[in-house]
């Protein structure tokens, strides 16, 4: 096994993994870093839209910290807006201890835009709507947890 690549050297990228300060991801007070996920049952959008799946979950919640979300005033089930540099998104709370303070997260494939996707049309918050367009520039994936949001309870 080669861990060293020295093609990847030639190229101008480290050829060992190696950590820079530039990777650093801060977050501005007053924001949160959004993190989303699958659940289990919902593993692509169009699965939202499935009558017995949604028996099971019918939308997604904004997990929040407890503490922060009592100092926001947002308490379970309020309807919360949370917003980046390129869109927002409508969902209701869910404050927990499970989540750090400065992190908030829900999971993905619900607020589809798609009036097709009749039982899943804008039921929930839409983590597409949100997520910005960071490419990583090695391996060109798309990096999908440096996303800045606000929360305002609506």
């Amino acid at each position: 096994m080669e861990c060293k690549l020295s093609t990847m050297a030639e190229q101008g990228v480290d050829a060992m993994p190696t950590w820079h300060e530039a990777f650093a991801f801060s977050v501005p007070e007053g924001k949160f870093r959004l993190i989303t996920g699958r659940h289990a049952q919902f593993t692509q959008s169009g699965t939202a839209n499935n009558a017995m799946l949604r028996d099971l979950m019918d939308e997604n919640y904004l997990w929040i910290n407890a503490s922060v979300a009592k100092k926001m005033q947002i308490r379970f089930g309020d309807t919360v807006e949370v917003s980046g540099k390129v869109g927002k998104t409508r969902l209701k709370a869910y404050p927990t201890e499970k989540i750090g303070h400065e992190v908030v997260f829900f999971v993905h494939g619900f607020g589809s835009e798609s009036s097709a996707l009749t039982l899943a049309y804008r039921q929930g918050g839409n983590d597409n709507a949100l997520i910005e367009d960071i490419i990583e520039p090695v391996y060109g994936s798309s990096i999908m947890h440096e996303t800045n949001v606000e929360i305002k309870k609506v």
